[in-house]
């Protein structure tokens, strides 16, 4: 072949090839456009109005379908014009401002300051905006024929729209629920539970938050009539918005979030709700997504099983892996039991007694039917005269958590428990003679081996000495991260054996010591342990002075200190002031050594921030103004410490933007604290009670502070307020909690104030004089607002 044909061969063949490698080009350019014309099936256009109004206009008239394609991803985007557009006003479907009854942040972005000069524009999405709009106007827009794809629908759009879920928002979704429910009413048994779990599927629920999940369960509570909270991720379930429960029954070793049944009423209202299966479905599927899987039964004082038909249905509820029973005061029945077990799986995996009375065979009849990795047994009786515990020593092999509180044990039983592989989190309270005197006699005979498996250890003592070989044997307890004693005689030989068993705990990072100090000879705890994060340190009946070591190598992982009811010289205290990985100090009831120099300090607790010095006497260090040395604290207590007026002025005010907590009990204020004080911007919690004003009173902050739209909980108990300080109450626009005594004030004054804040708890005193003073209060449990009578 020719030069020139080869020539022109490859011209071709690259022609060729670029109009080739064109025409994929514009095919995949066409499929784009085919791809973004299928994810926006509808248009508005917008236009904001000088009244901050949105005016929307759907100019295709869309019709009322929800969504094209139910499974799509949905989509929702915004483009911007400066420009001025007329539209007509026939096509005008809704008006959006920013007070709706529901809030959406995505439109309530198009106020935003940075975008003034916006006149309007397009919105495109992939489902019925004006339709959605419409129907969450008001719950009265709700449709009366909804299905589960329905709700699915409206809490996807809810999601890319940014609903700010506040009351109105759980308000909107109890009707939601409620409708739903009548929507259902006439179908077969196994339908609805079906359409739930075929639309509320697990793809559904990875896609939504987990705030709002608790939100929907606390909504769908509130559609059931079942009052309920939710504190620290526990939902608790309450007779009346006012009831009180015990904090003390949420367990923190027990690894899940509770669902606390507050009394025997609850219990049946919650059984009463929970014979429809399809409701039972959805809580079981909202509680495995907010990690509930723990059940306790609180103050089951009065409870009994009303007929052989009690199914017990929240046992039903297959993602319980724990179960608490506190309060039972009648013998816990096999019939009680029996129902259990018949509706449980055996995946319980923690068990919980606490103030019960049961009977040996019954006990034995729980452990042996689930696989237990956790006991708890506090004030537990038995209807037998005879221990009976010593049967249990099977349960070592899968133990990993272990409480036992005044319960008689058998010496044969710490015979078994201690040679044996023993739990990892261990607590004991040995509240009688009876009990300490058989677990120290057997202590000494613990497995060495199985020591290095105990990871947390708690023992609370019956105010006595512990031995020698107590603490020897603490020795071998070497993979220790917490270690807590409690309720014990010190003396000379047990501090010296109690400090090397401290070296030897290498993995150690709590330490927790509470010491009844009866011998004047051992006046003294020489902490010197390196590796501890957390310190606390409490001695009664005789002071102890806490010594700390001129090193600083040895402390410099601390970040807690608690001191309680101890005498600290000025070395240990100026160690604690160098300690810049501290973050917490608590120095409670403390006496101090006098005459402390100032020019001996050097304050290195840059991270420190929360500083508290309660019922200690600061007069040692009015010649040091360490309070200016703290830039970074959130909590403050002064409470008790006898310091003079002006002293909060002290306060640095690079705490200004992060003090959140302040308490000053009994103290003396002046107008200087509270010009002081005033700046505070976020301060939610201040305990003034028994306070003293000096020349000056509470109303005197001003108009001008700066803490009004954060305040949460305000204590002015035992205060003496006028008039003009209850109605400067109304300036508090978030309080939730609010105390104060009210005996100065009438009736009608008093109430004109508390009506308009959004008070959730009222605590005042007791008047004495006043035998009808509760009913004083009949306006505020009208509004569900609990009052505490002090």
């Amino acid at each position: 072949m020719s030069s020139k044909n080869i020539f022109l061969s490859m011209i071709n063949k690259r022609y060729f090839e670029k109009k080739m490698l064109y025409n994929i080009i514009s095919i995949v350019y066409t499929l784009i456009l085919l791809d973004f014309a299928s994810l926006y099936n509808f248009t508005y256009r917008f236009t904001m109005n000088k009244e901050s109004e949105i005016l929307i206009f759907d100019e295709k008239q869309h019709n009322s379908v929800f969504f094209q394609d139910d499974e799509q991803e949905l989509v929702f985007d915004v483009l911007y014009s400066t420009e001025s557009i007329l539209y007509d006003k026939k096509l005008h479907v809704f008006t959006y401002t920013k007070g709706n009854i529901i809030e959406f942040e995505a439109l309530n972005d198009l106020f935003g300051s940075d975008k003034n000069e916006i006149l309007g524009g397009k919105i495109e999405c992939n489902f019925n905006l004006r339709y959605f709009l419409k129907i969450t106007k008001d719950v009265t827009a709700i449709p009366d024929k909804i299905d589960f794809e329905f709700v699915k629908g409206i809490i996807m759009v809810m999601k890319i729209l940014k609903a700010v879920e506040n009351k109105s928002w759980n308000l909107y979704f109890q009707a939601l629920f409620f409708k739903t429910y009548r929507f259902y009413e006439k179908s077969s048994i196994g339908e609805s539970e079906y359409k739930f779990h075929k639309h509320l599927n697990q793809n559904f629920w990875r896609q939504v938050g987990f705030d709002t999940k608790q939100n929907l369960t606390s909504a769908l509570l509130n559609s059931l009539m079942v009052e309920n909270i939710f504190f620290d991720g526990n939902l608790i379930l309450l007779e009346s918005s006012q009831a009180t429960y015990d904090k003390s029954l949420l367990d923190k070793h027990i690894p899940y979030k509770n669902l606390l049944l507050n009394n025997h009423k609850v219990l049946y209202t919650v059984e009463n709700v929970l014979k429809d299966r399809t409701i039972l479905s959805m809580f079981e599927v909202l509680f495995d997504e907010i990690n509930i899987n723990s059940l306790i039964l609180g103050n089951c004082h009065n409870f009994k099983i009303l007929d052989d038909d009690f199914h017990f249905y929240v046992f039903a509820i297959n993602s319980f892996k724990s179960i608490t029973i506190s309060n039972l005061e009648k013998c816990l029945s096999s019939l009680f039991l029996n129902k259990i077990k018949l509706v449980t799986e055996k995946n319980i995996e923690f068990l919980s007694l606490r103030n019960v009375l049961i009977s040996k065979s019954d006990l034995s009849f729980i452990c042996n039917t689930y696989i237990l990795k956790g006991l708890v047994l506090n004030n537990v009786r038995t209807s037998e005269d005879f221990d009976f515990i010593e049967d249990y020593s099977d349960l070592n092999k899968t133990m990993e958590y272990i409480n036992l509180k005044n319960v008689e044990i058998d010496y044969k039983w710490w015979n078994i428990y201690l040679e044996t592989p023993i739990a990892s989190k261990i607590i004991l309270s040995l509240n009688t003679y009876f009990s300490q005197k058989n677990f120290i006699a057997k202590f000494k005979n613990i497995n060495v081996l199985h020591c290095e498996e105990v990871l947390y250890l708690e023992i609370d003592f019956c105010y006595s000495e512990i031995f020698n070989h107590v603490c020897t044997k603490l020795f071998f307890f070497k993979s220790l991260q917490t270690l807590k004693l409690y309720g014990y005689k010190s003396n000379v030989n047990t501090e010296s054996c109690l400090s090397e068993a401290l070296k030897n705990m290498k993995a150690l990072e709590f330490l927790y010591i509470k010491q009844y100090n009866f011998d004047y000879s051992c006046d003294s705890f020489v902490f010197e342990k390196q590796g501890i994060k957390i310190l606390h340190f409490e001695c009664f009946i005789f002071m102890k002075e806490f010594v700390m070591i001129d090193s600083s190598n040895i402390y410099k992982s601390l970040n807690k200190i608690v001191l309680k009811h101890t005498i600290i010289g000025e070395s240990t205290l100026l160690i604690i002031f160098q300690l810049e990985n501290l973050k917490f100090l608590s120095l409670k009831s403390c006496n101090f050594e006098p005459e402390i120099k100032s020019q001996s300090f050097h304050f290195n607790l840059k991270n420190l921030i929360s500083l508290s010095f309660s019922k200690s006497n600061l007069k040692v260090f009015n010649n040091i103004d360490f309070l200016s040395n703290f830039d970074n604290l959130e909590k403050i207590d002064l409470s008790k410490c006898k310091v003079p007026c002006s002293y909060i002025t002290k306060v640095s005010h690079f705490c200004d933007l992060r003090l959140k907590k302040f308490s000053y009990i009994s103290g003396k204020l002046d107008l200087h604290d509270l010009n002081r004080m005033k700046n505070f911007q976020v301060l939610k919690i201040l305990n003034l009670s028994k306070c003293k004003f000096v020349e000056c009173n509470f109303s005197k902050l001003g108009d001008d502070c700066r803490f009004f739209n954060s305040m949460e909980d305000l204590n002015l108990l035992f205060v003496k307020i006028n008039l003009e300080d209850l109605y400067y109450l109304r300036n508090f626009k978030k309080i939730r909690n609010l105390s104060f005594s009210s005996s100065n004030f009438n009736l009608v004054a008093e109430k004109s104030v508390l009506v308009l804040l959004p008070i959730k708890q009222f605590s005042t005193e007791i008047d004495y004089k006043d035998i009808n003073y509760k009913n004083r209060y009949k306006y505020l449990y009208e509004k569900n607002i609990n009052v505490d009578f002090i």
